[in-house]
């Protein structure tokens, strides 16, 4: 995602001119959608962050499937989040 404002900068002489953005989209079997968004700053100040996102949304599906979406203390106990 390009920034708008050109650059994003901080100490160091480090700066960013787009942003990893992910964007998650969920719907379930009783209608509801939901929507998230992950933007770190960018893999200057926080490396591993954009990748380790994507790598842990793709370890989530298998474990929601089946679970009741409006369940959140279930869904909270079920998988210790």
């Amino acid at each position: 995602m390009p920034l708008h404002e050109g650059s994003y900068s901080w100490s160091g002489g480090k700066s960013v001119d787009v942003f990893d953005s992910t964007i998650v989209i969920v719907d379930t079997n009783e209608g509801y959608t939901g929507v998230g968004e992950i933007c770190p700053v960018g893999p200057a100040y926080l490396p591993s962050f954009a990748r380790g996102a994507r790598a842990g949304f793709s370890e989530l599906p298998p474990l929601l499937i089946g679970l009741d979406s409006t369940a959140l203390e279930v869904i909270k106990q079920t998988h210790g989040y």
